[in-house]
Formats: structure tokens, C-alpha cells, sequence
């Protein structure tokens, strides 16, 4: 149309009957139009007002939701992320990836109702992609990089998305007789505001100087502005002032929470599960510093329900020899936080009570039918059990506290209470420098490499100093240790600072070599072991996992290569040398052969070297030619690593924790003193008294609670020091008893 008079019309090809999918359409100029149908996977370009074809190019799977500012690109959402394609030609041009954890979150189907929304600075770029019934994931990117900032899970479904400025984004979800609204706030990652109208509005994505317009509602002559002041720091004041009371969650004494247990549905031969349930649940949650109020409107809510039943056969020998079956049930529970009725996230599983599983020898008297329905009942009392407390424990729960006021909100799926304290930018650690000891040279490839093409440095040459650092903290000042003191919430244990190891695990075996270089490593693991390498150094240099000062040694801020073996053995050595993540490479040359000739198998796994545990792992990558070469795959399992060491293994301030915390803790630090001490583990002993040092300096504990502990590590005749007030004499004790004396 032009001037109020229609100016050509043309119909689209008729595509597939089966594709129902939103029709789109926007003017690249005043004789250009981007057009797609609704029953058609092309995205073509039309001449105006000739009605002629351009092209049409496949976008099959994927949804047309806007063109970028400048209008030279369409942008396409498929499940995978965003795809962009030149106008001119319909060509793919560029994407930006979607995190794994999203790309299994939901796939992507016809109808959907998704999102893209780009930046008033064009900076960012938002995307609303397809959730649950209940939870919406809205994910983020940095236009200039490429790379994705997060992503936000909110309550609801179908949103459209408009920016208020480069951090905070307004969500409206149309429902069938009313609108609500979400302010999200993409740093803090968290729903800062919510409110609702009575009516059915659609949201405007164009700003209009302070207030974003909703469009008029269906038979309506009216429009309605939301008023809202921008700059960001008015708008957040608003927002404090607008929520209710009884929906704020605050990180401390005022963290509060209720416990909602009605909805276990236990088997009856289960009794008293119920009860040791919630009795857990409420012993954690108390113990990281909330509050367990009935009333509370958020609630912590545990279900179980019973499934499907089938019948197992089974056949005996024997004096009781004879056919029977036993009744398998299957057993659903679900973790659900609550705010005022509204589900903010909730975590679902299932257990199965097949008592084949817990099958034990049954003695000659005794009938083997009451026994495994015996065994049954208890494997159904464990697994319970297991899944509320062992395999989800209460200190993971995703509470995410707005510090503006605002309703409780969820964040990163990965996130524990204890990741939602600030970390204070650049930790002052002048004078913990150990000046009696100069640095050692460093050294770097040898000429066998060609070429000087950067230092490489000796793990075990490293941990020496990093010991001699950990002394003076101990032996200081109580200020100093308080100041410069971490929470490692991955590790769940205080530290100052991370270092990072690397290393290579062969399953069968067949390859053990020494990988003290990034060529050994890429000859290894090909590129995108060293890609992981390099950003795990730039984070450490940046000092993203702690800081240390300049004096230290600098060795301490790189990833050091303890080289190939099997994972137990490579463990044990990263944890004698000090290091507190292990990025473990698991090979797997079974598929192939010794010769590498077909497929390898590859993964990564970020492991707790003081325990073990492995933090995270990532999926699976084959190639054919060398691991890590399967260039898209590879990168995406790398991206995907850096994401969970971003979220999940900064420092935090050390948590809120008392007298009778502590106290508790002491049983688990002398059993802990023991294992070092059986392993013969300087590095358990630093970490122990490193904790022990914190008890005391907080005066959660007295001398007579420590000094037992310290004397199994130091010595009774040493150990009173370690109580005293001279920062002389701790030193001394510490030096003497690091040296051997």
C-alpha cells in the first residue's frame, strides 16, 4: 500500500500442507520485500510492485523473526541457534551457536511461539527459545563476538521480546484473558520485575523515548504505553519500590524458605522416610544460611507419586524351587521451587523398584520370595532417598535472591546458593610474597620443537612455591588471611586462588607419553585441546579464578601439563602437586585400534583432584582422522567447557557459616587428616589447616577445638604455636615443618 492505496499484490507458492509455521514479511527497501509463507521452508525476495522472484533459498527447520538494524541480514532461529542470511543473495552467512544444555532443552517445533529482539545499541542479541510447558529459556549473545552471554529460564510460555537498554530486556506473555510482563535482568541474570493487565495486548518492539507501547487489544480504539524511566539506575529504583514484601528472597539471615512435603506419596512400607527426608533438606538449607519459615510464600516442594507396575518372573532352584513373579513399580518424584503458586524451576526423575538389582544369597530356611520383596522395599526406601538428597543435594538448589527487591528468580541451571555472592574485583594480596626465595628462571621448549615459541613451565618446579605462598597466609596476619580468603563453591572448600592442570587418559592403555608442550598436546588431542589450553591461560592471566600478586611465582597463573596415564594415577599426582581442577582428556583407542586408523572417541571432564569427583564432562566427539579435529563439534564441546568453568568455578566470598557449622566440621577435617596423612599429602595437610586457620581467626571455634588437629599434622610440641598470637612463630612452625625439620 501506498498513500492509502494498494499499490500490487502477488500470492505466494503454495509449499507443504504439513509446515505451520508464522507468515513473515519486511520491506528491504521500497522495491524489495522479504517474504515468507506460512506452509512454505523458503525464504525468498520479491521485486515491488512487479511481484517477481529474486530467489528462494531453503531455511527448513529454522523460523524468520526479523532483519538486523541495518537491514542487510535476516535473521532465522532454528533450535541450534540463529542463522543469518543476506538479503541479496538468501546465502548463510554467519550464526551464533546455541549453549548445549538449550539445544536439549526443547527441540524446536511448527507453531512455536519464539522470539529474536536485537539491542537499541545493537550490541545484543535475545531470542526467546521453545521451553516446557511451565519454563522459557531466553538466550543472549554478544553481537561484536559472537559469543553467547547466558541465558534466563522464566515461568511461562510464548513471550515477546523488546529491549529497555543493553542489560534490561521486558518479556510479555499473551494470555487468554490477561498480559503479564517480565523486566529481566540479563547481567544478574535473574526476573527483577513482573506484573500483569486484565487484558490481551501484543507488545510493540519499538521504542518510543522512555515508554514502550503495547499495541491496541483486538475491538479496542485505545493503546496502552507501559511506562518506564530510563536510565537503567530509575528503573531499577522503580522496580525495588514495586515488589511486595513477602516475595523477597535476601541472600543471609533474612534468606527464608518454606519446605512443602505433602505431596510424598510414599509406599506404606516406607515409614519414616518422609520425615528423614525433610529433616535433611532442612539441615542443608539451614546450614548455607537461609531460613526454613512455613509461611514463607517460596516453597521448597517434594513430590513422589507411583507409576506403572509390571510383573518379573523367576524361576528358583533348590528346596524352595518353583516359578513366581515380584511386582516392579516405578516411583516419580520432582524438586520444584515455588514463589506464590508459580513454578521457577523444578527438577523430575524416576526410580525403579526392580529388586533384581539388590539381589543378596538367601539362606536354605528362608523363603526367596519374602526375600526379594524384602530387598524391593528397600531398594525403593534408597533410591528414594538418593534422589531427593544424593543425587540433587539441597546445596545445589538454583534460589537465586534479586539485591534490588526484587521476586525470586532463576538463573543459571548450574548455579548453587553459594554462587550468588559477589566476587570483589581484584583481591589485594601485597605482602603474602615470600622474599627469601627468588623466583626460579623459566624455562622453555627445547631446540628439538624449532623455534622459541613460548614458555612452558615444570608442574612439580611450580608447586614448591606455590606451598611457600600458602605458608605465609597461614603464618600472617588474621586480616590478611580474612581479606584475601575464597569460596571455591565447585570444590566447596576456601582456597585464593585456582590452579589449573591438564592431562591425558587412555583407556586401554596402548599410548603413554610425556605431553610437557602444546605441540605433544595438539599432536594428542588435536586442536581443541590446545583452544581449551589457551582460554583457560587467558582467564588465569586475567585472573578470573582468583588473583595473586605480581611477586609470585607466575608459573602459579598458567595450566600446567602433567602429561598421559591412566586417570587414577594422574588424580593422585595433581593433587600431591597442589592443583585444584584437573581438565582430564579421556581417549578411547578401543573403537579404532592401536593405529588411530578410523574413529576415536573423545571427551573432557573438569575433575576435583582432592577428592576425585568429576565436575563436569562433556559429550562425546568421534573423528575420523585424530581426536579433536571434528572442527563445529569440537569448538561447540569446548564452548561448552568454558561456560561451566565461567559459571560454576569462580571464587566466591566465603559463605555465611557459625559456631555450630564449624564445629560440625571439625569430625570431617580429622578424617580428612588422616587420609593425607596415610598418602603422605603436604598439599590435603595446607588445605585442612587453611580452613582450620579461617574456624579460628572468626573465633567460631577455641584453641582446645584445633589444637588436637593441628598436633596430628605439625606435632603436639609444635602445635600450641599454631593457637598463639605471634605471626613469627607460626611462620617458623609452618616453614620448619614444610622443609622436613
Amino acid at each position: 500500500y501506498k498513500d492509502d492505496a494498494e499499490r500490487c499484490h502477488w500470492r505466494l507458492p503454495d509449499g507443504d500442507s504439513s509446515i505451520h509455521q508464522p507468515p513473515w514479511a519486511r520491506f528491504i527497501d521500497e522495491d524489495r520485500v522479504l517474504a515468507r509463507a506460512n506452509s512454505s521452508p523458503n525464504l525468498s525476495l520479491w521485486r515491488v510492485p512487479a511481484g517477481v522472484a529474486v530467489y528462494a533459498e531453503s531455511v527448513e527447520g529454522g523460523t524468520v523473526m526479523d532483519l538486523t538494524p541495518d537491514r542487510k541480514y535476516a535473521m532465522v532461529l532454528h533450535w541450534s541457534g540463529v542463522f543469518f542470511h543476506d538479503v541479496r543473495t538468501g546465502k548463510p552467512c554467519g550464526e551464533l551457536r546455541t549453549p548445549l544444555a538449550m539445544q536439549d532443552f526443547h527441540p524446536m517445533l511448527a507453531g512455536d511461539r519464539v522470539s529474536l529482539a536485537v539491542s537499541p545499541d545493537r550490541t545484543r542479541l535475545m531470542a526467546q527459545m521453545p521451553g516446557t510447558r511451565t519454563l522459557t529459556p531466553l538466550v543472549y549473545w554478544d553481537l561484536k563476538s559472537g559469543e553467547c552471554l547466558g541465558h534466563v529460564l522464566v515461568a511461562g510460555t510464548g513471550r515477546t521480546l523488546c529491549w529497555l537498554d543493553s542489560n534490561l530486556a521486558l518479556a510479555c506473555d499473551e494470555g487468554i484473558s490477561a498480559t503479564e510482563f517480565l523486566v529481566v535482568d540479563l547481567d544478574r541474570r535473574i526476573v527483577a520485575w513482573r506484573w500483569s493487565v486484565d487484558r490481551v495486548c501484543n507488545l510493540d518492539t519499538h521504542p518510543c523515548k522512555g515508554a514502550w507501547a503495547v499495541c491496541d487489544p483486538p475491538g479496542e480504539d485505545m493503546k496502552y504505553l507501559v511506562k518506564l524511566r530510563v536510565p537503567v539506575d530509575s528503573v531499577r529504583e522503580e522496580i525495588g519500590r514495586s515488589m511486595p514484601e513477602g516475595a523477597r528472597i535476601a541472600w543471609g539471615p533474612e534468606a527464608r524458605v518454606g519446605i512443602d512435603v505433602s505431596g510424598l506419596a510414599l509406599p506404606a512400607n516406607c515409614e519414616g522416610l518422609r520425615e528423614s527426608i525433610e529433616k535433611r533438606w532442612r539441615e542443608c538449607i539451614e546450614a548455607i544460611g537461609a531460613r526454613v519459615v512455613e509461611s514463607s510464600p517460596v516453597k521448597l516442594v517434594l513430590e513422589c507419586r507411583q507409576g506403572e507396575t509390571t510383573q518379573s518372573e523367576y524361576r528358583t532352584v533348590g528346596r524352595w524351587g518353583s516359578d513366581f513373579s515380584i511386582t516392579v513399580t516405578q516411583w516419580h518424584y520432582r524438586v520444584a521451587v515455588v514463589a506464590d503458586g508459580l513454578a521457577l524451576w523444578e527438577h523430575k526423575g524416576m526410580v525403579d523398584s526392580d529388586p533384581r538389582a539388590m539381589l543378596m544369597p538367601v539362606s536354605g530356611d528362608e523363603d526367596p520370595v519374602a526375600v526379594l520383596h524384602r530387598q524391593g522395599e528397600e531398594q525403593v526406601r534408597r533410591g528414594l532417598e538418593a534422589a531427593f538428597v544424593k543425587t540433587f543435594p539441597p546445596d545445589r538448589l538454583h534460589l537465586q535472591p534479586s539485591n534490588s527487591g526484587g521476586q525470586l528468580g532463576l538463573g543459571s541451571t548450574e548455579m548453587a546458593l553459594e554462587d550468588l555472592i559477589v566476587l570483589p574485583e581484584n583481591p589485594d594480596l601485597t605482602g603474602l610474597v615470600d622474599s627469601s626465595r627468588p623466583e626460579r628462571p623459566v624455562g622453555g621448549f627445547g631446540p628439538r620443537h624449532g623455534g622459541d615459541v613460548g614458555p612452558v613451565f615444570g608442574p612439580r618446579d611450580a608447586s614448591d612455591s606455590q606451598r611457600r605462598f600458602m605458608i605465609n597466609l597461614l603464618g600472617g596476619p588474621d586480616e590478611t588471611l580474612l581479606r584475601h580468603l575464597r569460596w571455591f563453591p565447585a570444590g566447596r572448600r576456601p582456597t585464593v586462588f585456582l590452579r589449573f592442570g591438564g592431562a591425558v587418559d587412555f583407556n586401554d592403555g596402548s599410548l603413554v607419553a610425556q605431553i610437557d608442550n602444546p605441540f605433544e598436546l595438539r599432536r594428542l588431542v588435536g586442536e581443541v585441546g590446545l583452544y581449551l589450553n589457551d582460554k583457560l591461560k587467558e582467564r588465569l592471566a586475567n585472573d578470573e579464578y582468583g588473583s595473586l600478586p605480581d611477586g609470585v611465582d607466575r608459573r602459579l597463573r598458567e595450566p600446567a601439563m602433567l602429561g598421559a596415564g591412566k586417570e587414577e594415577t594422574l588424580v593422585d599426582d595433581a593433587r600431591r602437586q597442589g592443583f585444584d581442577v584437573l581438565l582430564l582428556v579421556e581417549i578411547d583407542q578401543r573403537a579404532a585400534g592401536r593405529g588411530l586408523p578410523d574413529k576415536v572417541r573423545m571427551r573432557f571432564h573438569f575433575v576435583d583432584p582432592c577428592n576425585g569427583a568429576r565436575l563436569f564432562s562433556s559429550h562425546a566427539l568421534y573423528s575420523s582422522a585424530k581426536p579433536g579435529t571434528k572442527g563445529a563439534d569440537a569448538m561447540g564441546m569446548a564452548g561448552n567447557m568454558l561456560n561451566y568453568a565461567d559459571e560454576n568455578l569462580r571464587l566466591q566470598p566465603m559463605p555465611p557459616m557459625n559456631a555450630e557449622i564449624a564445629k560440625s566440621r571439625l569430625a570431617s577435617l580429622s578424617s580428612m587428616i588422616e587420609e593425607a596423612e596415610r598418602r603422605r599429602d603436604k598439599g590435603a595437610f595446607l588445605r585442612i589447616m587453611l580452613e582450620l586457620r579461617y574456624y579460628q581467626v572468626m573465633e567460631f571455634v577455641v584453641a582446645d577445638d584445633v589444637e588436637p588437629l593441628y598436633a596430628k599434622i605439625l606435632g603436639p610440641e609444635q602445635a600450641h604455636f599454631m593457637v598463639e598470637d605471634e605471626i613469627a612463630d607460626r611462620q617458623r612452625v609452618l616453614r620448619e615443618w614444610l622443609d622436613g625439620k
